[in-house]
C-alpha cells in the first residue's frame, strides 16, 4: 500500500503546483456572484419549477446545433 500513498500524494501535489486551489477559488466566487445575479436567481426559479429533464433541456437549448 505504500506505493498507493505516495502515487496518490504525487497526484495530489501536481495539481496543487497546477493551480487546483485557485480554480477552486475563482469557482466559489463565480458561483457566489452567479446566485445574487438577477439571471442566476431566474435560472434557480427555473430550475425549482422544472423537473430536471424539463430544465437540462432549457438550459442545453440555446447551444443545439452548435457542435
Amino acid at each position: 500500500m505504500p506505493a498507493i500513498k505516495f502515487a496518490k500524494s504525487s497526484i495530489n501535489n501536481q495539481q496543487m503546483a497546477a493551480g487546483l486551489m485557485t480554480s477552486f477559488d475563482f469557482n466559489v466566487h463565480a458561483i457566489a456572484a452567479l446566485h445574487v445575479s438577477r439571471d442566476g436567481q431566474e435560472w434557480m426559479r427555473n430550475l425549482q419549477k422544472m423537473s430536471l429533464k424539463e430544465y437540462l433541456e432549457f438550459r442545453d437549448a440555446p447551444f443545439k446545433g452548435l457542435d
